[in-house]
């Protein structure tokens, strides 16, 4: 069904009930992005979508003409900035495609024009902002002859209603009627300076899971939800550590420290034992 197991990933990120931080800098796993891990994976071992990068060579190729992937999400900007695979002449099919609203609304980046702070060029930068916002015939000159959805609403909703606009590569449509549309459902809520870390970083290493390249965490993939025991399974840095272990005999407790290492080849080597004489229960 799509390209890349990351594809869908936005619809559930744009629209989650908690940032990834709290104002207590604790880490926080929403769930909705919980639901997209769990619909990746399930995609994956089904075979509905390739273990890759959505910017990666395997994920555009299915763009050609003989591509197998049923659809791409993306933002307003993706099918004329992205899809050039599907525009080549030979192994594209332009014409073939067509825009339509997602499961839930949401966004992806845009086009930005930013002014420094304390600039010596005031009336210039204005001016530049002020053209591009609001100068009617550069906008729409943007909007028909570049394809982009503009930052004048005025300019969209005239497009969106002109009956002799639309998108040869889209066969037609005119897609700023429907962007104009799925605009007004968007929210921008719960965002954070981390989430393009956490976002990419989540993505990356759960394509990894996926591919089954890793594994499951055992203290998680167990039928008891909110237990903690468990292995603890993985590569450890070699280091000095401090082990030790208790235990009930006879009554008492028993207790013992012990100093040891991880070697580089993932030993562990005990080094000196301390303890071991028996404390009073209670």
């Amino acid at each position: 069904m799509t390209a890349s197991e990351a594809a869908t990933y936005r619809v559930f990120s744009n629209n989650v009930s908690e940032p990834w931080v709290d104002a207590n800098n604790n880490l926080q796993i929403d769930p909705a992005i919980q639901t997209w891990m769990q619909q990746a994976k399930d995609f994956s071992d089904n075979g509905y979508t390739q273990d890759c990068d959505i910017w990666s060579d395997e994920c555009t190729a299915q763009m050609f003409g003989e591509g197998k992937a049923m659809c791409y999400f993306g933002p307003a900007w993706y099918f004329n900035f992205s899809m050039g695979n599907a525009q080549d002449a030979d192994k594209g099919c332009f014409g073939d495609w067509a825009i339509c609203e997602g499961p839930q609304a949401h966004f992806w980046g845009g086009t930005w024009l930013l002014a420094p702070a304390g600039t010596d060029n005031p009336t210039m930068v204005a001016d530049i902002m002020n053209t591009f916002i609001n100068d009617e015939e550069v906008c729409t000159n943007l909007v028909k002859n570049e394809a982009q959805f503009s930052n004048n609403q005025k300019i969209n909703e005239t497009v969106a209603q002109d009956p002799t606009y639309g998108s040869e590569f889209l066969g037609g449509q005119n897609d700023i009627a429907l962007f104009c549309d799925l605009a007004k459902n968007i929210k921008f809520e719960n965002h954070t300076i981390y989430d393009q870390l956490l976002n990419e970083g989540l993505q990356a290493n759960w394509r990894e899971y996926c591919k089954g390249t890793v594994t499951e965490h055992k203290m998680f993939a167990k039928n008891d939800p909110g237990s903690g025991w468990g292995c603890n399974e993985g590569r450890i840095k070699p280091m000095p550590i401090t082990i030790s272990n208790c235990q009930t005999k006879d009554g008492k407790i028993v207790m013992y420290a012990s100093e040891a290492r991880f070697t580089d080849r993932g030993r562990l080597l005990r080094l000196r034992r301390r303890g071991g004489d028996p404390a009073p229960a209670g």
